[in-house]
């Protein structure tokens, strides 16, 4: 009896360990080149775009491998603007996540709108800290809370935020964390589709197993003795 007790136990507790699985829909880790990101500077009261510039590719160096980086153009706010692979319909990315590396040689610990969307005639902005001077991970969810619509200045409706990311036009993430001219650097950017929790396989297959033993054991517990 204490045997399957502790069977049955450990069957409980691999059902329960679910893995969490992260879809990844589009991604750039910049090992190979900048795959298609450039640099805009923004006049961030008039949301009108001042210059376009390119980024630097760095070969080595980032988190880890390559990882491109970018100067501050003028006194006004720069951001890394993502390629057309990230745009379009992202519908996929709800509830998701956009996550990323940042860092920033002059980061001065103030949070800022570190991430800008604009598609179905909205603007939707996201506020967060600032990085460090090393690489920093971020990971910004994919729902109306914690984003600001730019014109009304409140939370977007969910209608709004589905319109946007289902026609996104531009994905900008900020490079310009300090009033003075500072260098930043961006690795790793990817849109993930919402979290599912799975059993990993591994753990399914020690289960059956388990299951298999604990039928054996009380098998041989009901045959006459």
């Amino acid at each position: 009896m204490k045997t399957n007790c502790i069977l049955a136990a450990a069957c409980a507790a691999l059902l329960f360990q679910p893995l969490a699985s992260k879809a990844q829909i589009v991604q750039s880790t910049f090992d190979t080149g900048s795959d298609g990101w450039f640099v805009v500077d923004i006049n961030q009261q008039t949301q009108q775009v001042l210059g376009i510039y390119p980024d630097t590719w760095n070969a080595s160096g980032g988190n880890p491998g390559g990882y491109i980086s970018a100067t501050d153009p003028s006194s006004h706010t720069f951001y890394f603007a993502a390629p057309s692979k990230f745009l379009g319909d992202q519908s996929a990315s709800l509830n998701g996540t956009l996550s990323f590396d940042l860092a920033d040689e002059l980061s001065n610990n103030l949070p800022h709108r570190a991430v800008v969307f604009q598609g179905a005639g909205s603007i939707l902005g996201y506020v967060a800290p600032s990085p460090g001077t090393n690489f920093t991970g971020y990971t910004i969810p994919l729902t109306p809370a914690g984003w600001t619509d730019l014109s009304t200045l409140s939370t977007p409706t969910q209608a709004v935020f589905d319109a946007t990311l289902g026609g996104l036009q531009a994905m900008l993430i900020l490079g310009d964390w300090n009033a003075g001219q500072d260098q930043s650097s961006l690795d790793n950017v990817s849109l993930n589709a919402a979290s599912s929790a799975t059993p990993e396989p591994g753990s399914v297959a020690l289960i059956a197993a388990l299951g298999i033993s604990s039928a054996g054991l009380l098998y041989r517990r009901r045959r006459p003795l």
